[in-house]
This record gives structure tokens, C-alpha cells and sequence, in this order.
């Protein structure tokens, strides 16, 4: 097992008082004068261990930096005086940290940050900020060190009112997976974000195993294998992160783990009950066989291991008692025995790559003990008879009673015996493959039972059965039971097929609530959305005292127990098995894997805050909107842009143009040769090239670096406020961008000096990929129209109100047009079903990304604006353009996201099978050049072993549409018909092939040079003894130079690292190129030739 570099705290020994509801430390005298040493102490004196730090005042940098005590922290100064400001960044440049170090501005009073998001704040001047300020923004059980009159005085702050944990799968021993969490609401507002930006596929076991959280800290057991080939066997490891703000804190890797090689709806749910996390304790077992390891919340340093308990299946806790389940898995994949029922097939590698091979007994066997959970020590054991046809995941406590379900028997035992004190017959009907389960609740007066045909209530005193409804399993899961607010929960309808079953008794949509003693049926809550998902979500559900939280829309949809309002959210799932996490207040989901709402649907690892008085899904969410401009020392001091000859053989903008073409008419040899390499500092963004200068983004390192052309020399370095995750956009001398910390910016191109920065929208800091963010930032990359600079600040139509956008004056920073684009909702006040225009299911709405245009409209992704930035309907836009299904920067290729040339964004299917579908593509005319990988599906494997990667060459446009429409009628002729159903392809642009050639890497950035195409990416290998070396970087790049026209090879180099994503530029005969690790390159046509 490894575990990540993280700091541990030396504790110091406080007297702790309760004052008015916070916990107070005793004031202790500041310590050595060193801000190393400094740093320590405040770290040892708050308990610290890592997160997010805030630094009130940055003083000369020095301090700043020193709260960078390991790779775990995360630290932002900030400022009222612009010129320490400068000098903190200095100094921090100077360490090599700024980016996880980072100074902004500060006009004093509020803090920029939402409430609960840092683990420390740290302030040196008591007076600098209000304390009920800093409280504001520090998390719960987080601390606040603050010097007075030269003493440090600690105050931690105490788990929010109103709020719950997480502790094991199904929230408590009792099996009752219900917070009691009144302020977990309709997601509205990101409190942070991060990776894994994917779940690994639709194909195999879900990367997201476990999910719970105790003490502000959030624990997953997770696969961190790569998402890109997700055949590759599995990386698990117990991974802990900050609850309130994400900043990772640990990870331990797991030896081996359950084989990844089954279908996603197989994941069993025993290995979800592997994981416990109790205050200062996290309880779980790191590899498939195991024993219970009980590690340190905060370091993720192992404590113990309990021998006794190898071969666990799964275990709960109960006022420090751990109940376990050892012995063969209940249910088993037929994959396990046959690999070609695996989604993988051919793609996968040899078995015992994967980890154990789990076999199905014909006589399964389980013991189930009882051991103190922090000595390991046995109470009691039972197994044979007694535990004989065990149904996983049943196991489940309360008060003295130990309960479990067998295959015919209900079974209760007891809690500090393990003597038997009823088994009544309940004989369990499961009907579904491998994945379902029966699910079991225990309140305490009776014992809740329910498989796949009823829902059964038994006395929990002597075992007898009380009453019993119709029920079935949730799809491909177990079915959903929830005692909330006196009354026994259940779907109304049938969870498996996600529409009503009249035959079974359950005739209309929505939940129903029981009297838990005579099974009455007492309330109703009805649901009106049910698409544009087929199907609920495959996961048993998780709620709250407050919502009920079903999955008929595909989403998350919030029904209120009190009121029985609707909330629908059909824009956020969670990871396919796990589903989302409602605690601390907040409302947590893993990415999934699907292609349905691909428009809108987020991805990545999402803490989610409700809306205070939320009470109906179209609710306008309140924006501040100051629109401010500050005018830098280069405003109105620029040269006459009108008289500047723009270059036709630079690359002044990302991806050469405004159309996103990636294609330049100058030349550039296949034949060439190293000119020059410049390390920025962290990730390089791809290049742009202008006025003899290269202009590229540090992208963590919150920077825009220029370099010249001719040499690399470093010419001038502007630091922004947050990440640049684009290049800039050159324009008759100026350099504009947007950052991620909410601002638009214009440079002077010849020295950087600042013309102006443009503010749109409030001061409103969130975690993202773990460094403070705005929740509107701009993408670096500003598009450039008819004189106008556009930009949108923003990550989602449905989130923090909206996508906000803007037209600007680029000499001036003046607003010409702007538009706020939020949901949008129809009449009924849910979001808009339009799967009559979009193949597949979807509703309208759209994310944040970069501009493109074409002669007429603007586009994000999907989206089309006219120049005045007046939204265009999906249905009326007529002319194809590039859409990135997922966005221009998502640097990781999924084997269900994909580029094309289309008016609007289908599902992967549809596009799959008829349309321009590559990882990453240029355009010239109608032509298309593509970097294919994975075909985009939902089970469509792939095997670059075999398959290979390829280069394709095709047309699309009329040309394409006549062809495909002879090739259809072609068919039509044969009698071969296309699918009914709404996924074919009927609507989507089609492509039509001219060549494909394969290549021995994968494609990760193109260009277009005349007649020379260039790919770059990283090798299509995989050795032995590590097979997923080339895929996590460890090979380095290579770059690729074919024909435009035959696709044949031209030349091949080898790159000491990744290629950056999409980075390839080619301007005035000479190629661009980023890599991975930060160095932007220069190559050139060979000397002598």
C-alpha cells in the first residue's frame, strides 16, 4: 500500500471551552520568528492536516508559502495593498509553488469565498476582517488561528445546524439510508469540483465502489485507473477529501480489489459495505481478501489491522462494534466464469492482471462475528445453519438486535451474544441478473423486508409478520425502503423499469408512504417529469428527512415530504451503482457514465449547495451583476491597431480561427527538426503564435506567459487571479483572455502591461480540481468577432444562475451586447424535454466552453447565439460546426464523448453509427480529419491492440448528406431496416469516408498544415509488467506527420513527454507544441534539406 505525501500536525495540548456554540482553544503565545517554523506551529495549534488555507494578509510572501507544509495543502493569501501583492507573488514564483500558493486582491470586508470552504484561515492583524467573517467561510471542525497583541487565539468551528454524516454505505448500522439533514436541498450552487473527471466506462465495474463521510472529511473507495482505455485493470485505492472544499488529503493504494471486467450494472453490493468512517477512524479493507485495517481519518496512517477478520465480505458498525460478514460473495457475475460475458470481450488482458478470480460456489458459506472495533477482539461468531443462504448486504443492527435475511428465513440474533432469538420464515424471490440484492431496515419496532415482488414488515420483538405491499427491485438494484418522518417509503411504480406496473399493484408515478405498523397507505407524493431518462438510475436511492430523492427523470429529483413539491434536477447523477451522497449539508455525486442530457450533464467528482428558500425548480437565483471595469496603466496607450497588418501565416487565436478549424494554409515540412524549448512552470496550454511572439497560459500557474518566436526567451510573464486553462487571443496588439478566477483581460502584447480587466459578475470563490475558482469563470480563449470580444462566464445553464454572456469592446473593455442564459424552464416550471429535436434523451440547457462562430451565428458547443447574443432554437440552426461533446479542454477522451460537425449534440450512439465522431479533429472545408480512439457507444468495446488507432479522412456537409442518402437507400433496397428507436441516426450530420490510415499512438492534439497533417499523443503500448505505463504518460509522446491526402506516413519523432491537450500550432513554416509537463516547443524545418 502507498500513501500520498500529507502532513501530519504535531498536536499541542489545549484546554478546549464551549462558548456560544463554538469550540474556543486557550490563547497561546506566538512561537519562532522563521515562517517555517511559524507555520508548523499554526498548523500543530489548529489540528490542521491539510485543505484549503486561507491567509489574510500576505505581508511579504514568506508565511504565505510556508503554509504550503505538504503536496495536501492548498493556500491563497490575500490583500488590500496591490504592491504586497506583487512582491508576496514574487517570492512565492520563487519557491516553485505558485498555483497551489496563490495572492489575489482584496478590497477588504467580505471575503470572496462561499460559506464553509476553508480548513484554516489564518489571519495576522485581528482587526483586517469581522470574526463572524472569517467563520463564514470556514468549514465545520475547521479552525481559525488569528494573532492578537502577538498570541495566537484558535477557534474551531462545530458541525453546521441542521446537518448530518455519512458514516457507512447506507448511513447507519440500521440499514436506513435517510440523513438527518435539513439543509441538503435542490443542487443549485457548486461548492467545489474535481476529479475523477470521468466514471472509467459504461463497460465495466463502476470506478466509484464506496462513499461516506464523518468529521468534514469525504472517503471513497475509487478506481484511479485511467478512464481512456477502460479495459486496463483497475487501480483502487482508499482516497480521502476535504468534504467542504475537495482538496485531496490521502490516498492508500489497495493490493488487489473485485475484478473491474464486469458489467457496470454487476457491481455486487457487498463491496460498497467495505468502507466505515467513525469521527478520528476510517474502517475498510484494502484489497478484495483483506482484513478489516483501521487508518488515521486525517493521514490516512494505518492504526491497526484486525486479523481476525480476512475474507470479509462486507461489515457495519454499531457504538464501536464491528458486525461482519466473512466468507464467499453472494452475488457473483457470470463474467467471473466466462469472460466473454464481460462488456470488455476481446479488449480485455490476461485474467490474472484484474486481480482474484471470485468463483461461484455450490454451496456458499458465511460466518458473521462480532468484534470490538478498535481492539479487534471477538464477542461472538456464528456460521453453518445458522448463517447458511446468507443475502448480501442484508446484515443490519439496532439497539440489542442483529438482523439478517437468508434465502428463506428472517433472522435475528443477539447484538452482544450472538444468541438466536427468532428465525421466522421470509422466503426471498430475486428476479434480475447480477447487481440486485434485497434490501432490509430495521426501525425499533420492526424489520422492513423488500425484494423483488414485496415489501414486507415484521415485528421486530418476536419476528412476526405485521403486513406487506407490492414492491420491486430498483433497476438492476436493490429496491428502495426509507423510514422517514414516521412513515415507511417505496416507489409507487415499478424502480426497474421506471414506469408504472398496474399487474403488480403499482399504478402511478411517484413514492408512497406507509404507517409503519399497519402498512396503511398514509401519503402520496406524485411525480409529472419522468424523462428524458428511459429508466430510474442504477442505484438504491438516498435520502433525507427532508426529500425524497428519486431518479425518474434520470437526475436527481427532489420530492418535499412536507409539501410534495417537485423539484426535478434531471442535470445531475451520480456514479452508476454508488449514487449521491446527502450530508454535511451539501449534495455530493460521482461522474457517471452515460450519454443522455450530454448537453448538460455534469461530469467530475461534484459537492452541490442548495438555494436558501428554494421552493420550485425555476426559482431565479440571485446574481450580483457590478459589471466592473479597471482601467490598467496600458489603458488608451495602445498603437493604432486599424494600421497593423495582421500576418495570414500566424496562429493568433486557439485552434488558428474563429471556426475552431485547427488548419493553416501555410506550410510546415513533414521533415523537421528542434528550434527551441521553454519550460512555463506547471501545464502549458497550447500555443498561439502573433507579431513574432508565442503566447501561451501557465495554466496552474494562473499565468500568460510570452516567449519569442524566433528563440523561446521568455519576453514577459502577467499573473491572473486563477487558472488560465486556454491560450490567449491576439489582436492588433493586445492579448486578451479569461480566467478561471471570473475575470476578461487585455494585455499590450509587446510588454504584457495590463489594458484592462473586466469583472462581470460577484466575488464568488469555490474549490475547483483542487485551487480556489470563481463560480463563473471564462475559458483563456476569447473569441474575436466583427470586433467584438466574447466571452461566457460561467460552467452550467442550470447552475449559480446561469451562464452569463458578454460581447466587449476589445480596445476599451466597454459592454456592447450581454445576455444571462439560466435553465431554461418551460411552463410547468421543470426543465424542457427535447428529445423530438435531439437524438436520444435530453433536455435544453447548456454548458460553459469556448466561442466558436462561423459567418452567421456563435455557438457554445451546441448552443447558437447570434452576434447580439440573442439565443438561437436548436431546430432553426441549419449550418454544421465543430461541438466538443464534453468541451474543448476535457483532455481525456471517454469512450462516450467524442468531437463532431453537426447543428446540434446527439447521444454517442446515433453519432457513432452515421456522424463525425473522433477524439479530437481539424476542418478544412468540407473535409474533416479526425483522431479516432474509442468508437462512442454505450457498449461498444474497443481494443487498440487490435483495432488500432486511426487517422480518417471524410466529408461532411451537402456532399456527405447525398452520399450517406444513396448509401441508405442502398440498404433500404436490401431490406435492411434501422432501428425504431430513438437512438438511430437518422437526424445526426453524416460523414462519408475518403481514407483512414492506422497510427501507433493516440490522439491527443492535431493540426493541419496545407498538406501535412500532425498528430501527437502518447504510444499505443502496453508492457507486461505494466500495462498502463503509456496511457498514465510514463512513455512519453510521439508526433505524428501524414498526408492530407493519402493519409500515408511522412515522418514520426519521439517527444520526451505527453503531448498537452489539443496543443498543436503551426504558424510562418514552423510547428508549435506543448507537453505535459510545461515546456512549450518549437520545430522547425531541418537545417541542409
Amino acid at each position: 500500500m502507498q500513501t500520498i505525501k500529507c502532513f501530519s500536525s504535531t498536536s499541542v495540548s489545549l484546554r478546549i471551552v464551549s462558548v456560544l456554540g463554538m469550540l474556543l482553544a486557550t490563547t497561546v503565545s506566538a512561537g519562532p520568528a522563521g515562517p517555517a517554523d511559524e507555520a508548523e506551529q499554526i498548523a500543530s495549534l489548529a489540528g490542521f492536516s491539510g485543505g484549503l488555507v486561507i491567509h489574510v494578509g500576505c505581508g511579504d510572501g514568506q508565511l504565505t508559502a510556508a503554509l504550503h507544509l505538504a503536496d495536501n495543502c492548498v493556500v491563497q493569501a490575500l490583500d488590500t495593498d496591490s504592491e504586497s501583492v506583487e512582491r508576496a507573488r514574487e517570492a512565492i514564483r520563487g519557491t516553485g509553488q505558485y498555483g497551489p500558493v496563490s495572492v489575489i486582491d482584496w478590497s477588504g470586508g467580505k471575503l470572496p469565498y462561499v460559506d464553509n470552504l476553508a480548513a484554516l484561515v489564518v489571519c495576522e492583524d485581528a482587526g483586517a476582517v469581522a470574526a463572524d467573517e472569517i467563520m463564514r467561510v470556514l468549514r465545520p471542525y475547521g479552525a481559525s488561528v488569528i494573532k492578537r497583541d502577538g498570541k495566537w487565539t484558535v477557534t474551531v468551528k462545530p458541525q453546521l445546524p441542521g446537518t448530518d454524516q455519512w458514516q457507512q454505505h447506507y448511513h447507519g448500522a440500521d440499514n436506513n439510508a435517510v440523513a438527518r439533514d435539513t439543509v441538503v436541498g435542490p443542487p443549485r450552487r457548486y461548492q467545489w469540483l474535481g476529479e475523477p473527471q470521468w466514471q472509467r466506462s459504461h463497460l465495466a465495474m463502476p470506478s466509484i465502489n464506496s462513499m461516506v463521510s464523518t468529521k468534514g472529511r469525504l472517503f471513497t473507495v475509487e478506481d484511479l485507473a485511467s478512464a481512456e482505455h477502460p479495459a486496463l485493470p483497475g487501480k483502487q485505492a482508499l482516497v480521502a477529501r476535504d468534504a467542504y472544499n475537495g482538496v485531496v488529503l490521502w490516498q492508500v493504494s489497495f493490493t488487489d480489489w473485485h475484478p473491474i471486467y464486469i458489467r457496470n450494472k454487476e457491481m455486487p453490493v457487498q463491496i460498497q459495505r467495505r468502507l466505515v468512517a467513525v469521527g478520528d477512524v476510517v474502517y475498510c479493507t484494502p484489497g478484495y481478501s483483506a482484513p478489516i485495517t483501521l487508518f488515521d481519518a486525517a493521514t490516512g496512517a494505518i492504526i491497526k489491522k484486525h486479523a481476525s477478520t480476512v475474507g470479509t465480505m462486507e461489515f457495519v458498525y454499531d457504538r464501536d462494534v464491528l458486525y461482519v460478514v466473512t466468507g464467499d460473495q453472494s452475488d457473483i457475475s457470470e463474467a467471473h466464469s466466462n469472460l466473454s460475458r464481460s462488456a470488455l470481450n476481446k479488449s480485455l488482458f490476461r485474467r490474472e492482471a484484474y486481480g482474484p478470480t471470485i468463483k461461484r460456489s455450490a454451496d456458499p458459506k458465511n460466518e458473521i462475528l462480532a468484534i470490538d472495533a478498535d481492539s479487534g477482539n471477538q464477542f461472538w461468531k456464528m456460521s453453518g445453519a445458522d448463517t447458511k443462504g446468507y443475502e448480501g448486504a442484508t446484515l443490519g443492527v439496532i439497539g440489542d438486535r442483529v438482523v439478517f435475511a437468508t434465502s428463506t428465513h428472517l433472522v435475528c440474533v443477539d447484538a452482544a451474544t450472538g444468541k438466536s432469538l427468532w428465525r421466522e420464515p421470509a422466503p426471498i424471490v430475486l428476479k434480475g441478473p447480477a447487481g440486485i440484492a434485497v434490501s432490509l431496515v430495521l426501525s425499533d419496532s420492526a424489520a422492513y423486508l423488500a425484494d423483488s415482488e414485496r415489501l414486507r414488515a415484521f415485528r421486530l420483538a418476536d419476528g412476526q409478520a405485521l403486513w406487506e405491499t407490492p414492491a420491486t427491485i430498483n433497476h438492476h438494484k436493490p429496491p428502495d425502503v426509507f423510514l422517514a418522518n414516521g412513515l415507511v417509503w417505496a416507489a409507487a411504480y415499478s424502480g426497474s423499469t421506471g414506469r408504472p406496473a398496474p399487474k403488480l399493484g403499482l399504478a402511478r408515478m411517484g413514492v408512497n408512504g406507509f404507517d409503519p405498523e399497519t402498512g396503511k397507505l398514509t401519503r402520496q407524493i406524485d411525480q409529472t417529469m419522468l424523462g428524458p431518462m428511459g429508466h430510474d438510475r442504477c442505484y438504491r436511492n438516498r435520502i433525507t428527512t427532508r426529500y425524497y430523492i428519486n431518479t425518474v427523470t434520470g437526475g436527481s429529483d427532489f420530492l418535499d415530504l412536507s409539501s410534495s413539491a417537485e423539484l426535478p434536477n434531471p442535470w445531475i447523477r451520480s456514479t452508476c451503482g454508488i449514487g449521491p451522497l446527502p450530508c454535511n449539508g451539501l449534495y455530493y455525486c460521482g461522474p457517471p457514465s452515460c450519454a443522455c442530457c450530454n448537453s448538460v450533464m455534469l461530469n467530475a467528482m461534484n459537492a452541490m449547495a442548495a438555494e436558501p428558500g428554494f421552493v420550485r425548480s425555476d426559482q431565479p437565483i440571485k446574481v450580483d451583476t457590478p459589471a466592473k471595469l479597471e482601467k490598467g496603466p496600458a489603458y488608451g496607450r495602445i498603437e493604432n491597431g486599424e494600421l497593423k497588418i495582421e500576418n495570414p501565416n500566424d496562429w493568433p487565436a486557439y485552434r488558428h480561427d474563429n471556426a475552431r478549424t485547427g488548419t493553416t494554409k501555410n506550410k510546415v515540412p513533414a521533415v523537421l527538426a528542434k528550434r527551441w524549448e521553454t519550460k512555463l512552470g506547471t501545464r502549458a496550454s497550447a500555443p498561439v503564435i502573433a507579431a513574432g511572439m508565442v503566447f501561451a497560459a501557465d495554466v496552474d500557474g494562473h499565468a500568460v506567459c510570452a516567449m519569442k518566436a524566433a528563440d523561446g526567451k521568455i519576453v514577459w510573464r502577467f499573473c491572473a487571479e486563477g487558472r488560465v486553462d486556454s491560450p490567449p487571443t491576439y489582436y492588433r496588439g493586445l492579448v486578451l483572455f479569461g480566467s478561471r478566477d471570473g475575470s476578461a483581460y487585455c494585455l499590450r502584447a509587446a510588454d504584457g502591461a495590463l489594458v484592462w480587466r473586466f469583472c462581470p459578475l460577484e466575488r464568488r470563490m469555490i474549490c475547483a480540481y483542487g485551487q480556489p475558482e470563481s463560480a463563473w469563470p471564462i475559458c483563456g480563449s476569447v473569441l474575436i468577432r466583427d470586433g467584438l470580444a466574447y466571452f461566457a462566464a460561467g460552467r452550467n445553464s442550470f447552475t449559480d444562475g446561469g451562464i452569463f454572456l458578454y460581447a466587449l469592446d476589445p480596445l476599451g473593455g466597454d459592454i456592447v451586447h450581454q445576455r444571462r442564459m439560466y435553465g431554461p424552464y418551460g411552463e410547468n416550471g421543470f426543465p424542457i424535454e427535447n428529445r423530438e429535436v435531439v437524438k436520444g434523451m435530453s433536455i435544453e440547457g447548456f454548458k460553459g466552453d469556448i466561442f466558436i462562430a462561423d459567418d452567421k451565428l456563435l455557438y457554445l458547443r451546441h448552443q447558437a447565439f447570434t452576434p447580439k447574443l440573442s439565443p438561437v432554437r436548436l431546430q432553426d440552426v441549419e449550418q454544421p460546426h465543430l461541438i466538443a461533446s464534453h468541451g474543448f479542454l476535457e483532455a481525456i477522451p471517454q469512450h462516450r464523448s467524442f468531437w463532431t460537425i453537426d447543428t446540434m449534440l446527439h447521444y454517442d450512439i446515433p453519432t457513432g453509427q452515421g456522424g463525425v465522431h473522433g477524439d479530437i479533429l481539424v476542418i478544412d472545408g468540407s473535409r474533416v480529419y479526425e483522431g479516432r480512439g474509442y468508437p462512442p457507444g454505450r457498449t461498444a468495446w474497443f481494443d487498440p491492440r487490435t483495432s488500432g488507432y486511426t487517422l480518417y479522412a471524410g466529408m461532411y456537409g451537402a456532399a456527405a448528406k447525398q452520399a450517406a442518402a444513396k448509401q441508405a437507400a442502398a440498404k433500404r433496397s436490401k431490406g435492411r431496416q434501422s432501428q425504431a428507436r430513438n437512438r438511430n441516426a437518422a437526424n445526426v450530420a453524416p460523414s462519408v469516408k475518403l481514407w483512414s490510415s492506422s497510427i501507433p499512438l493516440t490522439g491527443k492534439a492535431i493540426a493541419l498544415a496545407d498538406d501535412v497533417l500532425f498528430v501527437a499523443g502518447t504510444p499505443v503500448a502496453f508492457p507486461q509488467d505494466d500495462l498502463a505505463k503509456a496511457y498514465e504518460g510514463r512513455m512519453g509522446g510521439i508526433l505524428w506527420a501524414a498526408s492530407a491526402s493519402t493519409g500515408d506516413k511522412l515522418a514520426q519523432y519521439t517527444l520526451e513527454a505527453p503531448p498537452a491537450w489539443d496543443s498543436l500550432a503551426a504558424a510562418n513554416g514552423q510547428l508549435f507544441l506543448s507537453l505535459a509537463d510545461g515546456r512549450v516547443m518549437c520545430m522547425g524545418p531541418r537545417r541542409g534539406l
